[in-house]
């Protein structure tokens, strides 16, 4: 048992540190495993001939593994696009890592491919004039190359073909030029930048100002002229009286249609209990039936009473609105509902 227990906590603790390094680990691999794809893919393109497919392979396996191998085989590739300056470069490096590493017959190899390169490479001589050379955080790039000032006057290998040169310094407007280089090389000189224009300050525009206001215009009231009576105050009381008697009446339809449907409700149930034979439940049932329906009753009652209330005088116009007419109004509940009438004269 207990060697059992020894191998399983083992087992565990070697499954935990998988978990652990497996993802640290895989990063590399897949990169090593795409960088072998991408060369050779690159080596097939390069013994077809297809030397700019070639070197693009081939850089990206460089990218993601840095093998001197790789490196060798750009710089072969480069050799055949006509870049001098990037072939030149790349022997070299390949040379100092197999020098370093012990590859005696590699190294040798390297350095006579570069040693060969060196006599056809293209330099490029970037000056500054002397006004220029004092210009606060001046920057000079070639391509995306950053070049020192310990490089100015400095012969730098290039390869033929166009080149940007870019100089820049805070306040200064920029200055570039594009180079297209031959096998020979060239020569440059970074003048003094001119002072960064300021654009002149937009004057504000003008504050639009507000006439006077006009004087207030004067009426002349003719004070032989009557004064128009004043408008006789509304009858404010029957609006009220209205509302009221409306409220009262649409209460009136809610209580009785909702008694109404319980009493209609309790009787069905009291009816079923009556089948084939009366329940001892069945008069507590038709009891509460009748009292739902009288509630039902009241309700509608007080629903005509506050309805009809509210129509009347709504209908009947406030006083003195009809002169010398009679008007004449009258309602009554009947079996059928509610009955309204009226004589106007």
């Amino acid at each position: 048992m207990t060697l059992l227990r020894t191998r399983s906590i083992a087992l565990l603790a070697a499954l935990a540190i998988g978990a652990i390094s497996g993802p640290a680990t895989a990063q590399p691999e897949m990169s090593r495993a795409l960088s072998r794809a991408a060369f050779e893919e690159g080596m097939k393109l390069f013994k077809a001939g297809s030397y700019p497919s070639a070197c693009a392979r081939l850089e990206e396996s460089l990218r993601l593994d840095a093998q001197m191998g790789t490196r060798f085989w750009l710089a072969d590739c480069y050799e055949h696009l006509g870049k001098t300056a990037s072939a030149w470069s790349n022997f070299l490096a390949v040379a100092s890592e197999a020098e370093a590493t012990g590859h005696a017959t590699r190294a040798a190899t390297a350095r006579k491919r570069a040693d060969a390169l060196q006599a056809s490479l293209s330099k490029l001589v970037v000056t500054v004039a002397a006004e220029a050379r004092g210009t606060p955080g001046l920057e000079i790039r070639r391509d995306d190359t950053v070049l020192g000032s310990i490089l100015w006057g400095t012969p730098l290998p290039v390869d033929p073909g166009p080149h940007k040169l870019r100089a820049s310094a805070p306040g200064r407007e920029p200055w570039e030029v594009t180079l297209d280089l031959a096998s020979s090389g060239g020569r440059v000189e970074v003048p003094l930048l001119r002072e960064a224009r300021v654009a002149p300050l937009a004057a504000p525009p003008p504050i639009a100002t507000s006439p006077p206001p006009a004087p207030p215009a004067t009426v002349e009231v003719d004070r032989r002229a009557p004064l128009p009576s004043p408008t006789p105050p509304r009858d404010s009381w029957r609006r009220g009286t209205v509302v009221v008697a409306g409220s009262v009446g649409l209460g009136g339809v809610v209580v009785g249609s909702l008694f109404g449907g319980l009493a209609l409700s309790t009787w069905h149930s009291a009816e079923a209990l009556c089948t084939p034979r009366c329940s001892a439940a069945a008069p507590a049932q038709g009891a509460t039936a009748t009292t739902y329906a009288t509630a039902s009753d009241i309700g509608f009652a007080l629903a005509g009473a506050g309805l009809g209330t509210a129509l009347v005088v709504w209908l009947t116009p406030p006083a003195g609105a009809l002169s010398g007419r009679a008007t004449a109004l009258h309602f009554g509940l009947t079996p059928g509902g509610l009955v309204l009438g009226g004589t106007f004269q």
